[in-house]
């Protein structure tokens, strides 16, 4: 195939879902493809390479893919830190990097994110202190898992699991396995 037609091909492709293929150790490289590949990704708008072997740094230019809103990464052994970005799609509705070996901080351009309305990092190595009321200005924010990663909260809980739950009409949240110091002041009721 020529190099220009292979061109007009990604400028057209919508979805690639590359999902829990049994040979997936080939596919190590194909994330730093797509990242390199991004400016021609114009109409992208789910990425799911997740239940593979891919293994190595997440590149951030995954997050910069103009048209993206789903990226489904999780279930990999991907590794290191999420670099925080000035820019990020501002189409983004549906991330989930679950079940990797990420570190680091929770990226401050997370909750840049106007559309995100899931959000899955859990069962990764997330270090440090969250605010949750961080997430709140995520207005279409209707799922939230920070599940056992090693963050704390100034209000006393550490650890474990929290997995929230927002809808519109109600904040319902389903937290097990943490310690609470004044779960009042975590909700916001008195």
């Amino acid at each position: 195939m020529e190099p220009q037609s292979s061109l007009g091909i990604l400028r057209s492709l919508r979805q690639l879902e590359l999902s829990q293929m049994e040979s997936a150790r080939d596919l190590g490289p194909i994330l730093s493809w797509i990242g390199d590949m991004q400016i021609n990704l114009t109409r992208l708008i789910e990425l799911d390479l997740s239940s593979n072997f891919l293994n190595g740094e997440l590149p951030t230019s995954v997050f910069i893919i103009p048209t993206l809103e789903r990226l489904y990464l999780q279930a990999n052994q991907l590794a290191g830190s999420i670099q925080d970005l000035d820019v990020m799609s501002s189409h983004l509705v549906s991330v989930d990097l679950s079940t990797n070996e990420l570190t680091g901080n929770i990226p401050n351009s997370f909750f840049q994110l106007k559309s995100l309305a899931y959000l899955d990092i859990g069962w990764n190595n997330f270090v440090g202190l969250v605010d949750l009321s961080s997430f709140w200005v995520l207005g279409n924010l209707v799922s939230l898992s920070l599940s056992n990663n090693n963050l704390s909260h100034g209000h006393g809980w550490r650890r474990q699991q929290l997995c929230v739950y927002l809808s519109p009409s109600s904040y319902r949240f389903r937290i097990s396995k943490l310690q609470f110091n004044g779960i009042s002041k975590l909700i916001g009721t008195h």
